[in-house]
């Protein structure tokens, strides 16, 4: 029993030698990981999987060494969990050092162009990529089916109780307590301040973050405070781009894909141009990778697509559609602004006379909200699952309705 206790407890090494071991082997394999770059997990290949099952025998011999004990094991686990631990907070309070061992993000595709340059640099070739995209757009479309999402869901979808914010009084409270800010502020010290920080931007001269932060200690809000720099350079516009022919080339045999393509081009030859839809991004909400999909899918489908730009107010959108003659205007929501900004757009559409334009939703939207938007005057909603070229059906047949309703 005494000798059993002893090779399960008693160290064979030295208690530094055990704590060193690991400490080294971990600086070393940062800094070899570091220069000789890395993939995500999901993107190894089999020579990847062989050096990675090679590499854990090693470290896991050069950390044990000769002792087999659990309290060595404790001990370098302990030493492991700790040099990671003094190594991720003193990363975070050096930032440039924590960017020289994270890598800077290659983009591999940009304008719709492949970056040769980088494909080379992270050993990726065309054929990788190319499987990756093709991948991705049968997930979408459903030609791969995944259980649950675009075949065999559940007949009885449960509600998932999600936080219904009153978006509306949320606003209302804001707006209140700015105009309290404003009314009990110096207005004379908070218009010197941002004329300060207006004059740095145009002379380049001065600390425009000691600037912004005088004129905030003097209660400036953050939009005069961006307003002021944006009086010399400006406003950025995010633009969205999406790549042609990904969804017709995967979809050729999809009987549902054939469908949509025939209802387009059956309403084309009725009314003598492709059905036109505006895929939108209203508010803050800057995930547009949902609405680039969109915009490639329906392009595909036949039809004339719009993309409009990120961050853009429901007045933006509507006179967008106005001013490029669309028929459809597509909301797409992932950042739970539906419940305000959509109403708030079909409302602006009215405004111009233009509620001819019908508006459909979609994104990450909860089945409860369904029939708000619906009573908000949306003429469709799709959730996360939905197949694509159903929902291009639903709304090319909507839009022959809506037509031949004006008509009568």
């Amino acid at each position: 029993m005494h000798e059993m206790w002893k090779d399960m407890f008693v160290l064979a090494v030295p208690v530094l030698e055990k704590i060193l071991r690991p400490v080294v082997v971990y600086i070393f394999l940062v800094l070899m990981l570091r220069l000789s770059g890395k993939r995500e997990l999901v993107q190894l290949n089999p020579f990847d999987l062989v050096v990675l099952l090679t590499l854990s025998n090693t470290v896991q011999n050069a950390i044990i060494g000769d002792d087999n004990t659990v309290t060595g094991g404790l001990l370098g686990a302990t030493s492991l969990l700790a040099i990671n631990y003094l190594v991720v907070r003193f990363l975070y309070n050096h930032r440039k050092l924590d960017q020289w061992v994270e890598g800077k993000a290659n983009v591999l595709i940009e304008g719709g162009r492949v970056r040769a340059q980088h494909l080379r640099r992270e050993l990726i070739t065309m054929a990788q990529l190319e499987a990756a995209a093709r991948k991705q757009a049968r997930i979408d479309s459903g030609r791969d089916i995944i259980v649950g999402v675009n075949a065999y869901p559940s007949p009885e979808e449960p509600l998932i109780p999600v936080l219904d914010v009153d978006n509306a009084a949320v606003r209302e409270s804001q707006a209140r307590r700015l105009q309290e800010l404003k009314q009990s502020r110096d207005s004379a010290a908070v218009t010197a301040a941002l004329g300060k920080l207006t004059a740095s931007a145009e002379t380049g001269e001065g600390n425009l973050l000691d600037l912004a932060v005088d004129a905030a200690r003097k209660r400036a809000t953050l939009g005069e405070v961006s307003f002021a720099l944006e009086k010399v350079w400006g406003r950025y516009a995010a633009t969205t781009r999406s790549i042609a022919g990904v969804y017709s080339a995967e979809n050729q045999s999809n009987e549902e894909f054939r469908k949509a393509k025939e209802a387009v081009a059956q309403f084309t030859e009725s009314e003598g141009r492709p059905p036109r839809i505006l895929v939108a991004k209203m508010g803050q909400d800057g995930h547009d990778r949902g609405s680039k999909v969109i915009a490639t899918a329906f392009a595909d489908l036949g039809f004339d697509v719009d993309i409009g730009p990120l961050f853009q107010t429901p007045r933006e959108v509507a006179q967008h559609a106005a001013d490029n003659d669309v028929h459809v205007v597509g909301a797409s929501s992932l950042a739970a602004g539906h419940k305000t900004l959509v109403p708030q757009l079909i409302a602006e559409l009215k405004k111009i006379g233009r509620d001819d334009i019908l508006v459909v939703v979609g994104g990450v939207i909860p089945p409860q909200d369904y029939e708000f938007l619906y009573k908000a005057g949306a003429i469709g909603v799709f959730g996360p699952g939905t197949v694509i070229p159903a929902a291009a059906q639903q709304i090319v047949k909507a839009l022959t309705a809506s037509l031949v309703t004006e008509g009568n």
